[in-house]
């Protein structure tokens, strides 16, 4: 009789197989290892390194970026090739830059300057502004006067200065501001000159004559720019040669011609008599002619005793008639008075009359 195998559900027992079984595997807990302290002496080893790298970093910099090319600034500049301007009438010259324009007799003013210097920003300047003054226009001018009481404004004011200091203390427009400079070999007075504007002015006497260099867009030495600076330096006095003009330059061009000396040449002509009642006392007056233009001939002593060189002095009528209706130069300066210019011929030229064959 075949017996069945009680389930375990019925109270039997499981079967074993013969296997073994297998347990569940639980794993260990991982023990964490504490993190070590890097020891305070390498801390402070670090520190110091890396000081020592800021350090040399900042040292051999400026031994690797290139550093940069300074150019300094010119201090002079050179007049080689530079135009040279003379004036032997006026007993002067100086070198200019060729970029620059020379005129002489300009100016706004009845006293214009025998020669004016415009640079080229000048030129530029006045040509785009309506706002440039009529002095502005130019640089650098020079100025000549017979002597310093033939300044312009010496003259019209009366003040009667004969010397430099005067003319400075006299005017309250002018204030000095070196005791001595100088101007080519002569001695000079640095001022400012003072109208619409200020203006730094050279004064200098060489031989009794006034030179004035003006800078009509500078009002100190200090602003004077390289090109000015050589220019003075490059000035120098010269000889003067006394020019020699015609009769009709005078009456032509009077103003420019006004208190300065000059060779004149003309025909000598006479008007009136020669002698009244007493020797001398004739109402002759001369005159020099030169085609339809004539002047009249005033000396200090009567033009009679002038014209008859080379011994003044005598109211000689046959010297006289020696220049009368001839071609004669004589050295003298013209004037004007009561509206009328006039040839001046100071006692001591009264030899320079000569005859021109």
């Amino acid at each position: 009789m075949n017996q069945t195998p009680a389930s375990p559900d019925q109270g039997g027992s499981p079967s074993t197989n013969n296997a073994p079984q297998t347990q569940p595997q639980v794993e260990a807990p991982v023990q964490m290892t504490p993190k070590q302290a890097i020891p305070t002496k390498l801390l402070i080893l670090f520190a110091v390194g890396a000081v020592v790298l800021v350090g040399l970093y900042f040292w051999i910099k400026p031994y690797l970026t290139p550093k940069p090319v300074i150019t300094p600034e010119p201090t002079s500049v050179s007049s080689a090739d530079w135009l040279v301007y003379k004036n032997p009438t006026y007993g002067f010259g100086f070198k200019y830059p060729k970029e620059w324009k020379a005129q002489e007799k300009v100016g706004p003013n009845s006293d214009q300057a025998v020669v004016s210097l415009t640079s080229p920003e000048t030129s530029q300047k006045t040509s785009s502004s309506t706002n440039v003054g009529p002095l502005s226009q130019y640089d650098f001018s020079v100025y000549y006067y017979d002597s310093v009481a033939e300044e312009i404004e010496n003259k019209s004011n009366n003040w009667g200065a004969t010397t430099l200091d005067e003319l400075i203390s006299k005017s309250k427009g002018v204030v000095k501001l070196t005791a001595v400079s100088k101007l080519g070999d002569a001695n000079a007075i640095d001022v400012v000159w003072s109208g619409e504007g200020t203006y730094y002015t050279i004064l200098a006497t060489k031989n009794n004559h006034l030179y004035k260099i003006f800078f009509a867009n500078r009002s100190a030495a200090t602003e004077l720019t390289l090109n000015e600076k050589e220019i003075l330096r490059t000035f120098q006095f010269t000889t003067a040669e006394t020019a020699t003009v015609t009769v009709s330059d005078l009456v032509s061009k009077p103003e420019q011609y006004i208190s300065k000396t000059f060779n004149i040449i003309g025909t000598l002509s006479m008007e009136g008599s020669l002698f009244g009642d007493v020797v001398g006392g004739g109402n002759a007056k001369f005159y020099l002619v030169d085609n339809d233009k004539k002047i009249l001939i005033i000396t200090s002593w009567a033009p009679t005793e002038a014209i008859q060189s080379p011994t003044p002095g005598t109211a000689n009528p046959n010297v006289i008639s020696n220049y009368v209706n001839k071609k004669i130069s004589l050295t003298g300066q013209l004037q004007k008075a009561n509206d009328a210019y006039q040839i001046i011929v100071p006692a001591e030229n009264a030899s320079s009359v000569k005859i021109i064959n």
